[in-house]
């Protein structure tokens, strides 16, 4: 590979890799989407994550083991929804329903926090990306 090849593969990764940060930051999935399910692996030694398909057809998420497997494996089957409910919370309390609530907000800055972690982002990266889309009334 030539210099140019190899700088134009580079820039192609960063631009991927910016975009996908992007649509993290602005909510678009980027994880399988839900719903998942626990569902007990053999011989109990292990709960998977799985996701529900219309189908019947099961795609394995994640899977969990030690003591505390089952109950690990049903927070985390609930991940899904419980992004989704913050997401909707977050957009309630910042409109006028809500009162907006200024983003130093204690309650405001833990859901901003645990939003930014499931997507990858800074709490930063987030607000802007949210005050984005409210100018433009995609919020």
């Amino acid at each position: 590979m030539n210099k140019k090849t190899i700088q134009s593969a580079n820039l192609h990764a960063a631009t991927t890799h910016a975009r996908a940060k992007a649509d993290a930051v602005e909510g678009k999935a980027s994880h399988t989407p839900g719903p998942w399910v626990p569902c007990p692996g053999l011989a109990g030694s292990r709960f998977r994550i799985e996701t529900m398909r219309v189908n019947n057809d099961c795609e394995p998420v994640a899977e969990c083991k030690g003591p505390d497997r089952e109950a690990n494996a049903r927070l985390i089957a609930a991940a899904p929804e419980l992004l989704e409910a913050l997401e909707e919370a977050a957009t309630w309390m910042d409109d006028d329903k809500g009162g907006d609530l200024p983003h130093t907000d204690p309650m405001m800055r833990r859901i901003y926090s645990a939003i930014a972690k499931a997507r990858g982002a800074t709490v930063l990266e987030l607000i802007t990306a949210r005050a984005i889309a409210k100018a433009k009334g995609s919020l």
